[in-house]
């Protein structure tokens, strides 16, 4: 009988097949099976060989149970964990391990249909309570008090607050965020608005990790740019300038992993990080778990409630900035009538943070860190506990002297 579609439709009934596929697994060739059920040969071969996976929406776009318990726990982890995880952040995850892992030697589409994320949550109803999905109207926010302890309850590693050169926390300094800066990028005029940002990870007690520096272009970074950033820094490209996903990957598994283990730091570590951007996906997750890094928002209130990270300079980044300054100045004078280029930012960050932060300024940076504070006090504190201020009083911190030994896009959610 024709279908509407043209084709033809199945003759054969869904027992019939279990039972050719079953018969298959006691001897019986393919062939064999096929004839004697009744049941389309190819159709019996795709079903056997996929008969440990559920179909899905989508050309042969297939997810094992374990794929989709995995998918759910991504989400349900890092939701309990204070990040943003919209819907766009799932269909991520599942186009990655589309293209990641193959079937039988051949690898999945990696094309999701509007049906699939429906079908999806229809078969683990429990991810929609994981899921940010913005409001038509407007609701009260959750108080920042009853964020942080959602995100503190989570935390199955507390013990490492007692160890400050465990914990960690992640910064970005965008060289042509100041004005004062952006004019030394004048050889290019083609260039726009893209800048060069720098990540950066200190530590509690009062020490930089090894920075990951990521230049504006489409290609891969070239040698002769490369080799222009020291042994130990991280370096790669996006097309913006901007930290982007992959990025950030190779940052935190690469470059920060490598400090960890350089300088003998006991694992888990925790690493607070902008609970609201895209770049925590699914890959960064499975491999953070493998290396015992702990990843935490750093502002849970904004990641909780879907609001725009909160903007504001930390006194880190504020020296950072500062001093840039004072190296571009005296580049300037050194060279006279040369024109600055990309080739020469690495030269510049070193000049400016040859001495590194003081002491003071990276106590102050993480006394202005409401969350860690507010974990602090509550690890010492039975029941409910006073609010921590969000401009805390900066007091005395006896801590050991800072080693400069050992330095160096908000996408939009898409269906």
């Amino acid at each position: 009988m024709p279908s509407k579609k043209g084709g033809t439709l199945r003759k054969y009934k869904h027992q019939d097949m279990l039972n050719a596929v079953a018969a298959v697994d006691q001897g019986l060739s393919l062939y064999m099976a096929a004839k004697t059920f009744k049941v389309p040969r190819s159709t019996l071969t795709g079903y056997y060989e996929n008969r440990n996976r559920s179909s899905r929406s989508g050309h042969k776009l297939t997810f094992t149970n374990e794929e989709e318990k995995s998918l759910v726990a991504f989400v349900r982890d890092l939701r309990g964990r204070g990040m943003l995880m919209r819907r766009s952040d799932l269909a991520g995850a599942a186009r990655w391990i589309l293209e990641t892992y193959p079937v039988n030697g051949v690898f999945r589409q990696n094309t999701l249909r509007s049906s699939w994320r429906t079908k999806f949550t229809a078969r683990h109803p429990e991810i929609n309570h994981f899921l940010y999905v913005e409001a038509l109207q407007k609701t009260a926010d959750i108080p920042a008090s009853q964020c942080f302890e959602k995100v503190y309850q989570n935390i199955n590693i507390l013990e490492v607050f007692d160890c400050p050169e465990r914990v960690f926390r992640y910064s970005e300094v965008c060289f042509s965020s100041s004005k004062s800066l952006l004019k030394y990028f004048e050889n290019d005029p083609d260039k726009g608005p893209d800048m060069i940002t720098t990540g950066l990870i200190s530590s509690a007690k009062g020490e930089l990790t090894f920075p990951m520096m990521v230049f504006p272009s489409k290609k891969p970074i070239s040698m002769k740019l490369a080799n222009t950033v020291p042994p130990f820094y991280g370096c790669s490209t996006s097309p913006t300038g901007l930290m982007s996903k992959e990025c950030f990957y190779l940052f935190v598994t690469r470059v920060f992993y490598k400090y960890l283990r350089l300088r003998n730091i006991s694992l888990p570590v925790i690493l607070f990080i902008d609970g609201t951007t895209h770049n925590i996906t699914y890959d960064l997750w499975q491999a953070c778990s493998k290396l015992d890094i702990f990843i935490l928002a750093s502002h849970p209130p904004d990641s909780i409630n879907g609001k725009k990270p909160t903007t504001s300079v930390t006194p880190l980044v504020h020296f950072v900035l500062d001093e840039l300054g004072v190296a571009l100045r005296s580049w300037k004078e050194l060279n006279p009538g040369s024109t600055i280029s990309d080739f020469n930012f690495t030269e510049l960050f070193r000049m400016a943070t040859k001495n590194g932060p003081t002491m003071a300024v990276m106590q102050e940076d993480w006394d202005q860190f409401v969350f860690y504070k507010w974990i602090l006090k509550r690890r010492n504190v039975v029941g409910e506990i006073e609010f921590v201020s969000t401009v805390p009083i900066i007091t005395p911190v006896k801590t050991e002297l800072f080693d400069r030994s050992t330095s160096e896009e908000r996408e939009e959610d898409s269906e």
